[in-house]
């Protein structure tokens, strides 16, 4: 069954969550061979992209989680919020805090 993620940079000015969601999907890319699709947060807008999407099965999740937390290590000032399939399950996260909420998931 796949779960669709939404990263979202929760302390980031437009320019830096673009800047962040492009490095964010590098990093996922290159390290732990997910991709994802980068989308705006309002359709009105001229940015980029400020969120990144995930769709993953559960066979990929867990070098989804392990990337993710540590490309949040090497910028340990960034906050993220996190939504699956639309919900919330956590906001203003680090990298420290996704173990925390990891039965969300």
């Amino acid at each position: 069954m796949e779960k669709t993620f939404e990263i979202q940079f929760s302390d980031a000015s437009t320019a830096e969550a673009n800047q962040l969601a492009q490095e964010l999907k590098a990093y996922l890319v290159t390290y732990e061979n997910i991709d994802g699709e980068i989308k705006k947060e309002n359709d009105q807008t001229q940015d980029v992209g400020t969120i990144l999407q995930i769709v993953l099965g559960s066979a990929a999740f867990i070098a989804f989680i392990k990337g993710l937390s540590n490309w949040l290590l090497k910028k340990q000032s960034r906050k993220i919020t996190i939504r699956k399939n639309g919900d919330v399950i956590g906001e203003n996260l680090s990298s420290g805090d996704l173990e925390k909420i990891l039965d969300k998931f």
